[in-house]
């Protein structure tokens, strides 16, 4: 991965991430307050980067064996997924309509690859740990890590007129994958 040497493990992509997440934060914060087109998608193009860091350390994790626990797997395919909400965000600061989408439908496109499929992850990854593997939870897991770009998928083949039916059975699917992640946080608690 341009340069990464696999055998670190990508510690110092994690670490440049770290590095560069306040002021790329602070920078797509300040793309929200100008109109979108150029100039508001210019700064949100940092943003971008950080997340195109996390998402090649979650990569590079997962080429050296993050995918033989759930618990890992979780926490390194939410980093990969990551960086289709920073995309998202450029696009939306843009003003660009892929698909001629609705600009809130853009916009939330990229919150949801920020929380649901980054954040809820790591999360669920997180409790796997803690509780020492459940079995509802690595069955939860791996729906939720299926779930997630097949809800990015029916809402996109709903936008195509497909039926509703797809996109409520992988809304679904989510929600009761997160569920799951829930309880076991409140187990955690």
């Amino acid at each position: 991965v341009g340069g990464v040497s696999v055998s670190t493990g990508g510690v110092w992509i994690s670490s440049a991430a770290g590095r560069l997440q306040l002021p790329a934060a602070l920078f797509l914060l300040a793309s929200f307050q100008l109109p979108m087109g150029i100039a508001a998608a210019s700064l949100a193009l940092p943003w971008l980067v950080v997340t195109s860091l996390i998402s090649c350390s979650g990569l590079v994790r997962l080429a050296k064996g993050g995918w033989r626990h759930v618990d890992t797997l979780c926490a390194d395919v939410g980093s990969a997924y990551i960086v289709v909400g920073g995309v998202w965000s450029v696009v939306s600061r843009s003003g660009w309509r892929p698909w001629d989408f609705d600009a809130l439908i853009v916009l939330m496109t990229a919150v949801h690859f920020h929380f649901a499929a980054f954040v809820l992850p790591v999360l669920a990854g997180r409790a796997l740990r803690a509780l020492l593997s459940t079995n509802a939870g690595r069955i939860a897991a791996i729906l939720l890590l299926t779930a997630i770009p097949l809800l990015a998928a029916a809402i996109t083949a709903r936008h195509f007129e497909s039926p509703p039916a797809v996109e409520w059975a992988a809304a679904c699917l989510m929600a009761s994958a997160a569920g799951v992640v829930a309880v076991l946080h409140v187990r955690l608690a």
